[in-house]
Order: C-alpha cells, then sequence, then structure tokens
C-alpha cells in the first residue's frame, strides 16, 4: 500500500500529475540501469495486483487520450511485498552469481560476438587459471549451417554455435 500512497502523491504535485506511467521499486534499486529496473518489474510484480489504472489531468499536447486533457494513468509497485500488505509467503532472497560464474560469463559475452562474425562452428574453452584468455578450441566449417529463405525470397545461411561450459554444451542458432 506504501507504493500507492507514492504514486498518488506525485501525481498530485504540480507538473508531475501529466506523469502517464510510475514504477515504484525499492531503495536498493539503482533507478538509472534500465535491466535491473526491468528485472524488479517482472520479478516483483503480479498485474493484477501490483497495478492500477486511475484517471487524471494529462497534457493538453496529448494526442493518446480520449479527452482533451483528462487521461489514464498506470502505476506499477515493483517493490518487495510485506506481510502487512496482505503477502502471506515469505519474500525470497535475490539470487547473485558468485565470482568465477561471473568471470565465465563475462568471458563468454566478449566472444560469443567474434564467434558469430566467423560464421563457422566453434567450440569455446573456459580458462582454468585467472588470467589466461579464452579462445576457439576446435574450429571447423559449419556442417550444420543450411539454407533459409528470408523475408524477401533471398537466401541466407543460419548455423549454430556452440559453447561448452564444463559437462554442458551449449547451443545457439545464429543467422548472420
Amino acid at each position: 500500500m506504501q507504493a500507492y500512497k507514492i504514486m498518488h502523491g506525485l501525481w498530485g504535485m504540480g507538473q508531475m500529475m501529466f506523469t502517464k506511467y510510475l514504477m515504484v521499486v525499492d531503495a536498493d534499486v539503482n533507478v538509472h540501469n534500465t535491466s535491473e529496473v526491468l528485472f524488479r518489474l517482472c520479478a516483483n510484480t503480479d498485474p493484477q495486483r501490483d497495478s492500477i489504472f486511475t484517471k487524471g489531468p494529462a497534457d493538453v499536447l496529448d494526442h493518446a487520450t480520449s479527452e482533451i486533457a483528462i487521461g489514464t494513468k498506470l502505476g506499477i509497485d515493483a517493490t518487495r511485498k510485506l506481510a502487512g500488505e496482505g503477502f502471506k509467503r515469505p519474500w525470497p532472497p535475490l539470487i547473485k552469481m558468485d565470482e568465477a560464474t561471473r568471470k565465465k560469463v563475462d568471458a563468454v559475452r566478449q566472444i560469443a560476438p567474434q564467434l558469430c562474425r566467423m560464421r563457422f562452428m566453434a567450440r569455446v574453452k573456459f580458462p582454468e587459471a585467472a588470467g589466461q584468455r579464452i579462445a576457439p578450441a576446435g574450429v571447423g566449417r559449419a556442417s550444420r549451417a543450411r539454407a533459409v529463405r528470408g523475408r524477401r525470397g533471398h537466401r541466407k545461411k543460419s548455423h549454430w554455435l556452440s559453447v561448452r561450459a564444463g559437462n554442458e554444451l551449449w547451443l545457439r542458432r545464429c543467422s548472420c
């Protein structure tokens, strides 16, 4: 309920009344990081419970409203839910990657665009010791490449990229 109080308070403050969409997040969320805000939106909300539609003043120049200067506003509560708000289950902790896993993911992210540009199959070998660079291990022609029809009828190649992580093999279809 606290998030709804904040939304209505903001909509009642001068020029903030022209804001069509408001999302309230917890204090530990960096609101300048779009990925983090969207993660909280997807992880912390139930659309029926955590959204509110209300009518109020709108900008005169807003062509999307059904009437001049009157429009609908959407407020979304993307905060952790409390027992006092009617949430009966305990709120789960945020799961974070350990540093070793983060380094492996960052290394694959750096090499994945290069693999996509090379247009062949490659297996990526993770470095065992810190400080080693990741390099393509087995490189060969993409035997699994096949031609598919594009939007305008021209033929384009699509191929598979495979990335091995420990005992797991990750395949990704790529059409470069």
